[in-house]
């Protein structure tokens, strides 16, 4: 099982909540924080690049964690192109929204 474990990969923004990385921490997965850009933006080609290498590693891509309204600077992922990837690669994709999510009830956002 620890052969399992240590192959596998979760995959979030360098402008993602501090709770992601600790949550690796304490299930002993590997964490990879992607470079989201000047813009905050982590865009679905670093991430494809990222699963692409790792895979060809030996390791399991697993997880995903986009955000919605980052703590840092209130930047949103591109959910679009993220989702896509995940979908294609059969990779669980939990979306934090726990900044500015609650604004996307609102009709107007």
């Amino acid at each position: 099982m620890y052969d399992v474990l240590s192959r596998m990969v979760v995959y979030t923004s360098n402008c993602s909540h501090s709770s992601v990385e600790r949550a690796g921490l304490l299930a002993m997965i590997k964490i990879r924080k992607l470079d989201a850009g000047r813009e905050g933006v982590l865009r679905g080609k670093t991430l494809q690049e990222a699963i692409d290498e790792d895979k060809k590693n030996n390791k399991i891509p697993t997880f995903v964690c986009a955000t919605l309204g980052t703590t840092s600077c209130c930047s949103y992922d591109n959910v679009d192109e993220i989702g896509r990837i995940c979908e294609i690669e059969d990779i669980w994709l939990h979306i934090d929204a726990a900044y500015a999510g609650a604004a996307l009830i609102c009709p107007e956002f």
